[in-house]
């Protein structure tokens, strides 16, 4: 099965390549591991074919098995590798069993929930953002002052860039292709944002009105912050790098991932704010899966419930601060 796996395609509409040695030998070896679990606990399932041994029963007490004896990622990362190869063997409906089994789609991993909650992570970026504003508006104009508001305006950005994604439902894509005019709608008393429908995946067009709140912080920016950041030449978009020019994916990628963990102590990537939410949605009794899956604009609600399932997110959970824990540890050790 691995050699099959392994095999490249011709076909370039495929775009399939030969797996390297070494993750033939990571593949080999997750395979050995379900092998012999079937061999403890399921003796008679060993001598069907592997894709009749997959089954849901299997696969779940194999992940509760490698859950009671591995740590760390490595029982998320063993079922990845696993759907892996089912997908790479043409063994779809395998792969799919694994993949609901493990909480995630077919081609993309689970990622764990950060512990942070959304509520946190938005007040402090809000208090954040705040504090830069304040920084910005008691500078002067000398040069060296400049390049002090400079920064507090990257920082004030990135703050107020966070606090989008834990409140809306948006990807960072759709945050930073928003543009003054267009996407955000400024009136007097209300702030609109509005992003065609073939720019979201559920394909509906996209409209909110902030709240007063964080209506009052983007009002704040568009006065005091934006006016540092932009150049002659400056694009309309609402966001700008150092340059004056849109800012970049990469660049605010790594921006919200050090300012989350300058603000709670972890990293956190922007795509999570999604799960953030729906895992806020999930646990309050009031709001439930439906207002998860209209929140988060899944085209299907079965994608909801497979991806963000209350299960699922407790065993991400349990996985991450099991790894954090260790990590903490051998740090004390080596500060010692």
């Amino acid at each position: 099965m691995v050699a099959i796996a392994s095999e490249g395609s011709y076909d370039p509409l495929e775009k399939r390549t030969e797996l390297r040695p070494a993750t033939q030998q990571n593949l080999r070896q997750v395979l050995g591991f379900f092998l012999g679990y079937l061999d403890r606990c399921h003796p008679a399932s060993l001598h069907l074919p592997l894709a009749q041994s997959l089954t849901r029963q299997t696969l779940e007490g194999f992940m509760a098995d490698l859950a009671k004896t591995n740590k760390d990622g490595s029982v998320l990362t063993l079922m990845e590798r696993l759907k892996a190869l089912c997908v790479r063997a043409d063994l779809k409906d395998a792969a799919a069993i694994i993949a609901e089994v493990a909480g995630s789609s077919p081609t993309r991993g689970y990622i764990p929930p950060p512990r942070a909650s959304a509520r946190q992570v938005y007040r402090s970026a809000k208090a954040f953002f705040l504090v830069r504003v304040r920084e910005i508006r008691r500078l002067g104009m000398r040069w060296r002052e400049r390049a002090r508001a400079r920064r507090a305006a990257s920082e004030a950005l990135t703050a107020l860039v966070v606090m989008l994604l834990t409140q809306l439902p948006l990807r960072i894509k759709n945050v930073l292709s928003l543009d003054l005019g267009n996407r955000l709608i400024v009136h007097e008393a209300d702030i609109v944002i509005y992003i065609p429908g073939e720019e979201m995946k559920g394909g509906q067009d996209f409209n909110a009105v902030l709240g007063k709140e964080l209506g009052r912080c983007v009002r704040l920016y568009l006065e005091f912050v934006r006016p540092i950041l932009c150049s002659a030449n400056s694009p309309k978009n609402l966001f700008l790098g150092a340059k004056g020019g849109a800012l970049s994916y990469p660049t605010a990628y790594s921006r919200i991932r050090k300012l989350t963990e300058r603000l709670c102590g972890e990293k956190i990537n922007p795509h999570s704010f999604r799960r953030l939410v729906a895992v806020w949605a999930r646990g309050d009794r009031s709001l439930g899966a439906e207002v998860a899956w209209r929140q988060l604009q899944h085209a299907d609600q079965t994608q909801t419930d497979r991806v963000y399932a209350p299960a699922r997110v407790e065993f991400g959970r349990h996985v991450y601060q099991a790894a954090l824990k260790q990590a903490l540890q051998r740090a004390a050790r080596l500060q010692k």
